[in-house]
């Protein structure tokens, strides 16, 4: 720690010559920090960059799925029934009959109950569905309601008590004929009011055993007759069905089946939408790039130092950072490459495509120059759209445009230096898929660079180098301090030496005045 001294004896402003002394030894260790913060701005620019990428990465991931490119509308003539449809499902229309829907295994007392009656008159062992739950002497109804909800985990069952019907229901927590409620009382007096299943209006009098199963849906569809469900949400055809309405019943109470008309239609906006998406987010993202690669940089204007930021106000501090972190990338070999990459691979002609098929992007509508501008070749590789063309090959061929898309890339096995092996996308699938491939390899080569904000320890080369100036600058800044102590050291030896000289200099004078 740093000894101040007042400076009484020699008159001297101590602490201000020493700060002057200073300030030559601290010209290296603000040079450090200078370096040391353009890399923390380059780091930070790198992995603003890697955020960008990310997007446009999520774009095209999206252009590889058919669940995207080759999207099915699926629509119902009513309002009975929900429906959606996977990529699979056959385009045309379809019919649906619904006889009946599924419905849960479920109970109901036959008469009213008391909530603080007993339900058995001794201990009582009730199985459901094949489990056995203790119901304790003199249980209320509440008491058995909490003992079947403690295994309903287990028995698919479980148990309720309406205060206002006085009535205890019994549901399964499952649909479908396999929906089964299964009781029976053992190990109980089953006579008079010792009967358990009774008492709680379950049973008659003397009767150990109640059940109650749910139904299975039942429709037709296609042509096909009396297709069974276990629940009322299933899928056929690659159509996904909810029920959501019961036939009406007729006059001896038998169900009246109603008809659905089911159209399955190629979502072509879905596609169209992902399709402008990826457009829209790739020019973007390449003009950010291509505008980083090319910032002028103002080699004037380093990292400002503390002393420098105290004698300046907000906004001129914040016009000379804007300048001191412009250009950090320019020229960047990384970008630079990614930007090559990208525009290669999205002027490529797809290979072993067969004859007659699309195997380029302009062929749907996606071209780097729009017609009749003579300066396309100064975008830097922007695409256009014909969103007429593409719907028409969405209409017309959707599996062709989810194979120039979203075809899978083939792999490699590369062997490494010491003998281990690793697997390497190649470049030979649709276009989606190969810049998905491109990014993945871009994006971790600059998170190589600079590390990411998930990362706990920045082993990154950025992260590494930014690492080394803090030792260093915690180095200097422990000289400075002992250069500093060693200032101050002397002043006080002359401090010293200014208070002997007065005390001899007063005791003189005391000795001439006797005199």
């Amino acid at each position: 720690m740093t000894t101040h001294i007042s400076g009484f004896a020699s008159g001297l402003d101590v602490d201000s010559l020493v700060k002057q002394m200073m300030q030559a030894k601290k010209v290296p260790v603000d040079k450090m920090k200078q370096q040391q913060q353009t890399l923390v701005w380059k780091r930070d620019q790198y992995r603003s960059m890697n955020t960008m990428l990310s997007q446009l990465k999520d774009a095209a991931n999206a252009l590889r799925f058919s669940s995207t490119l080759a999207a099915k509308k699926v629509t119902a003539g009513s309002s009975a029934v929900s429906v959606s449809g996977n990529p699979n499902a056959v385009i045309g229309t379809q019919t649906l009959t619904v006889q009946q829907l599924a419905t849960g295994g479920a109970m109901v007392s036959s008469s009213t109950v008391s909530s603080t009656a007993s339900m058995a008159a001794s201990a009582t062992t009730l199985s459901v569905n094949g489990t056995n739950i203790t119901i304790n002497d003199g249980a209320t109804v509440s008491d058995v309601v909490k003992a079947i909800n403690a295994q309903s985990g287990t028995t698919g069952v479980s148990a309720s008590y309406d205060t206002t019907t006085q009535r205890m229901y019994l549901n399964t927590s499952k649909t479908g004929a396999v929906a089964q409620i299964n009781l029976s009382v053992t190990d109980a007096d089953t006579g008079g009011d010792g009967n358990l299943l009774s008492n709680l209006g379950l049973a008659a009098t003397g009767v150990t055993t109640a059940t109650a199963a749910g139904q299975d849906a039942i429709v037709n569809f296609n042509g096909v007759s009396n297709i069974h469900q276990s629940s009322n949400s299933f899928t056929l055809n690659n159509i996904n069905f909810q029920l959501l309405q019961p036939p009406a019943k007729d006059a001896s109470g038998n169900n009246v089946p109603y008809d659905v008309t089911i159209t399955v239609t190629a979502d072509v906006d879905k596609a169209v939408d992902a399709v402008k998406n990826f457009v829209n987010t790739y020019n973007d993202i390449i003009s950010k790039v291509y505008d980083k690669t090319h910032e002028q940089r103002y080699r004037d204007f380093p990292p400002l130092t503390d002393d420098q930021k105290a004698s300046m106000k907000d906004t001129d501090i914040a016009n000379w950072n804007d300048k001191a972190q412009s250009g950090l990338l320019q020229n960047d070999m990384t970008l630079n490459s990614a930007l090559n990459q990208f525009r290669s691979v999205l002027g490529a002609t797809m290979t072993g495509v067969p004859a007659g098929q699309y195997n380029s992007l302009d062929q749907v509508g996606i071209t780097t120059a729009k017609p009749g501008n003579s300066t396309s070749y100064m975008e830097h590789g922007k695409l256009y759209l014909d969103e007429a063309k593409l719907r028409e090959t969405l209409m017309s061929n959707p599996d062709q445009v989810m194979s120039l898309f979203g075809k899978a890339n083939t792999v490699s096995t590369v062997t490494k230096p010491d003998g281990s092996t690793s697997v390497k996308p190649n470049l030979d699938g649709g276009f989606a898929s190969n810049l998905y491939t491109v990014l993945n390899a871009k994006m971790k080569e600059i998170t190589g660079l600079a590390g990411s904000t998930t990362s706990q320890a920045d082993t990154s080369t950025l992260g590494l180098q930014i690492s080394s100036w803090s030792t260093k600058i915690t180095d200097a800044n422990n000289k400075l301090s002992t250069y500093e102590q060693q200032y101050y050291n002397q002043f006080s030896k002359l401090e010293a030496a200014m208070n002997k000289a007065n005390s001899q200099s007063s005791m003189f004078s005391s000795m001439m005045s006797s005199n």
